[in-house]
């Protein structure tokens, strides 16, 4: 096959790939054209450069090795870069602020990123956004695609591109097929690339937020941090799994975030006093709830004032809310513009709350619990699938990023829908694939505190939490331990973390109780 090469939309060469050229692409990250070719007469390529494959553009965005092997034998080997680069190309700015914070759910970052593209690239549209919650995030001088991995991190989401249509949602169907390595079975061969083993966790101790508890709530071995009982598991605050394969892998997690918690909703206004909301599904008097020292406040998630905190008081007569103002730089609210409405929802804070919040919480906290241990009780093995071409050619087989293949083999004890999250295709022969497969990993590795400490610079520091709108500013351990021990690494953490950000991992060391290691999720 031959393919084009262009440079502004004029064709300036025709070349034929290499039995070698191939299009790399992995999950979030890559997606390229290795190109190697021979021609008959010297092509000056440039940076701008471009082919189309797939129907997808292709950029040369550094210059190909080069080889003059004779006058007429003239040898270069170029990376053309899919969209994904493009995304480094635009910084990440609020208005011309490289600094800011930012409150939205995954549609609003979504809708930001989109801004962005379009002020200089254009042709940039939003596709399939997943449903998340609000938060504020701290932006430092990012490009589009740095905002975009730490937004995704934080809301919990995948994202994927084709064309200019930029999707906040995880790719990728069950295709249906599988693939066994022989004759007319797919494929030709099947190789495990790796085992991450070292970090598998069997025995999770886990931890909620300190916030929103109850004056003499108690939980067990850490102070005043939400647990649960499990009923299984000597009514401690942890779940195992898997512990008869692996024997006893312990880790413990906080999760900052999971504490009992109320989401209101305004159900009223007073038009004479932007100060006053209303909610009528206010379910207990707040003023029985008070903790000493601290004024109660409300968080606003959504709403011309989402993201702001404000201090307030209550009357449970009328189920009516008074805020105080709050005031930076940027003006004072709520003021006429930017006040409350009607559906807008908030979050009480800097309160305790009534038991059967609590119990919630800590059902959350549990499930949680599970779904996390879920990740890592295990080894956490990638396949490569070498194809079978002929294979592939005969049942008109192509692949997608994301999507589920079933992989059986007797040998590997492996039998079920594995996710594809790499694909080398020869562009030569577009029938020769090889497939990365396997659970895809979680992005955090171990790090020290000092890193994390680092990275959590715009976390809150004390049980008040003030943010701010787009609108006012532009290890592997088979260790047994004691609960005394247990209890000494998470007073550590809680001495490190107190007020820190959520969602850090301690994995329990061999030989002391000393932390020296953070899984950050």
């Amino acid at each position: 096959m031959l393919l084009k090469i262009y440079r502004d939309s004029a064709i300036i060469a025709y070349v034929r790939p290499d039995d070698n050229s191939e299009l790399v692409q992995k999950l979030m990250t890559d997606d390229l054209v290795k190109l190697s070719f021979t021609h008959s007469s010297y092509i000056d390529l440039q940076i701008g450069d471009n082919l189309l494959l797939n129907g997808l553009e292709y950029c040369l965005n550094s210059l190909p090795n080069y080889t003059k092997a004779s006058a007429n034998e003239h040898k270069y080997e170029c990376q053309f870069q899919g969209g994904i680069y493009e995304l480094q190309k635009a910084s990440f700015l609020l208005y011309s602020d490289f600094y800011f914070d930012f409150t939205g759910n995954a549609q609003g970052f979504l809708d930001l990123c989109i801004t962005n593209l379009n002020r200089d690239l254009g042709g940039y549209s939003a596709g399939t956004c997943d449903v998340t919650e609000v938060k504020t995030l701290t932006f430092d001088n990012m490009s589009v695609l740095d905002a975009i991995n730490y937004i995704k991190d934080e809301l919990g989401f995948e994202f994927y591109l084709v064309g200019k249509v930029l999707h906040f949602t995880t790719p990728g169907v069950d295709t249906g097929l599988t693939f066994k390595v022989g004759r007319f079975q797919g494929l030709y061969e099947l190789t495990r690339k790796k085992v991450e083993s070292a970090n598998i966790i069997t025995r999770l101790w886990a931890y909620g937020s300190q916030n929103n508890l109850p004056p003499d709530y108690v939980s067990p071995l850490v102070y005043k941090r939400l647990a649960f009982e499990n009923p299984l598991l000597n009514n401690e605050s942890r779940v195992e799994s898997n512990v008869a394969l692996y024997g006893i892998r312990e880790a413990v997690k906080v999760f900052d975030d999971i504490k009992p918690e109320r989401t209101g909703t305004v159900t009223g206004i007073d038009t004479e006093n932007n100060r006053v909301f209303i909610d009528t599904a206010m379910d207990f008097d707040l003023n029985a709830y008070l903790l000493a020292g601290l004024t109660p406040k409300a968080n606003f998630k959504t709403g011309a004032l989402a993201g702001i905190t404000f201090d307030l008081s209550y009357d449970n007569a009328t189920q009516t809310f008074t805020v105080d103002y709050f005031t930076d730089e940027s003006g004072t609210y709520p003021n006429e513009i930017l006040k409350f409405a009607i559906g807008d929802q908030y979050v009480l804070f800097d309160i305790w709350l009534p038991p059967a919040y609590v119990t919630d919480a800590k059902s959350r906290l549990k499930t949680a619990a599970e779904a996390w241990l879920a990740k890592f009780d295990h080894p956490n093995a990638m396949y490569e699938l070498n194809n079978d071409e002929a294979y592939v050619r005969d049942n008109a087989i192509s692949f997608t990023l994301g999507d589920s293949v079933t992989i059986s083999d007797t040998d590997l004890a492996i039998n079920g829908l594995i996710r594809i999250t790499g694909i080398s295709r020869n562009i030569a022969n577009p029938y020769k694939y090889k497939l990365d497969v396997g659970e895809l990993m979680p992005t955090p590795l171990l790090k020290s505190i000092g890193t994390q400490l680092k990275n959590a610079q715009a976390a809150t520091q004390s049980n008040t939490v003030e943010v701010q709108t787009v609108k006012l500013k532009k290890a592997d351990t088979a260790s047994v331990f004691t609960q005394a021990q247990t209890l000494a690494l998470i007073g550590d953490i809680d001495r490190k973390f107190y007020g820190g950000r959520a969602d850090e991992v301690y994995q329990l060391p061999n030989d002391n109780i000393n932390c020296g290691n953070a899984l950050r999720e």
